[in-house]
């Protein structure tokens, strides 16, 4: 179920009660192998949900989300940053997050 704060489980996928581990891609963002959906943590305690998705990339180690960061409160991207930072607007509702990823790039 999305509620708008992160664990280790990929917020698009639990929309459709999907639990798909979220871990390190080769880029240093966490992505979804299941739908690529890619996070930032570089303004913790803020996740960005980056407006691109992964290669599919996944380091051999398969390092995921540590127990310290879960609770970080999911928000957009910022369209406008060049270092992949988010709006500081958490999203507000499922609606909003449904919306948001509705314009990132197909699987």
């Amino acid at each position: 179920m999305f509620d708008g704060y992160l664990d280790d489980l990929c917020p698009e996928c639990l929309l459709d009660e999907v639990n798909s581990r979220l871990l390190l891609n080769d880029s240093d963002f966490y992505e979804c192998p299941k739908c690529n959906l890619q996070i930032s943590f570089r303004e913790y305690p803020i996740a960005t949900v980056l407006n691109f998705r992964g290669k599919g990339k996944i380091r051999t180690e398969k390092k995921s989300i540590s127990d310290e960061d879960f609770g970080a409160g999911l928000a957009p991207m910022d369209p406008n940053s060049k270092n992949f930072l988010s709006s500081s607007k958490l999203f507000e509702d499922k609606n909003s997050f449904k919306e948001y990823i509705s314009k990132i790039s197909n699987k």
